[in-house]
């Protein structure tokens, strides 16, 4: 029987374990209690509830359900009770369950700097990912000017392409305006607010990519710094023309 591995918003393991086992045989709860079969106290925020979900099996088939109050998503599918195959990802808060060795986070990333200059990374999974404000999204980002859903990456196997959900603010794929999906490489620049993300192999590291604002502002500085040292030398020169007259 395949393995299920819990991985964290970054996509880090947290957890494996073999379904094969005995103490898995039956059913598997998973949260932040000491109580559950899998307990992730310390490991996970506060999204996670204390006994959030139960995973049973019946012969080789896996059925998860949800036992808390938060949503629990099923391939970014909400859920309430469903049957789980081999490749699918369970996400609770923002914790991702993938079962099987081929199921998991993508090779890219979304990173960025907050506005305290923390730089924050949030793995991307095959499929749909929804970026906000709200901890319902798959990326989470709590930058003013986000709406609580803002934005969809699909990650297939060949491309990504990036979508607007109707947000207030809009959404730019390399400064220019997201109207429909788009296809990008990695390397792209996403804006959502006042948060600048780039879509990233996972691991790379991030560069701040200055805004057109931001350049402009600084050729305007240094358009006023060369006309100040004009205008000083040409002082000059009229007082020392002055001076000989």
């Amino acid at each position: 029987m395949p393995t299920f591995t819990l991985y964290n918003r970054r996509g880090e393991t947290i957890r494996q374990f073999d379904t094969d086992s005995p103490e898995m045989a039956g059913s598997i709860t998973i949260g932040r209690s000491s109580q559950c079969t899998i307990c992730l106290k310390g490991e996970v925020d506060r999204h996670v509830g204390r006994i959030h979900l139960s995973l049973q099996r019946e012969g080789r088939q896996w059925t998860v359900t949800n036992c808390s109050s938060t949503e629990l998503y099923r391939n970014e599918q909400p859920v309430t009770s469903s049957k789980i195959e081999e490749g699918d990802i369970v996400r609770f808060g923002h914790t991702f369950l993938a079962f099987g060795e081929r199921s998991g986070p993508s090779p890219y990333e979304v990173a960025f700097i907050d506005d305290e200059g923390k730089q924050e990374r949030n793995a991307l999974w095959p499929g749909r990912n929804t970026i906000g404000s709200s901890s319902e999204n798959t990326i989470c980002i709590k930058e003013l000017g986000l709406s609580r859903s803002h934005a969809r990456i699909l990650v297939n196997p060949h491309d990504m392409l990036v979508e607007d959900v109707a947000s207030t603010n809009g959404t730019l794929l390399d400064d220019k305006r997201v109207k429909s999906l788009t296809k990008f490489s990695q390397g792209a620049t996403i804006r959502m607010g006042k948060a600048d993300c780039q879509v990233l192999l996972r691991g790379t590291p991030l560069e701040r990519k200055k805004r057109p604002t931001e350049a402009a502002g600084e050729g305007s500085s240094t358009t006023k710094w060369v006309i100040g040292v004009v205008l000083v030398i040409l002082g000059m020169l009229v007082a020392r023309w002055l001076h000989w007259f």
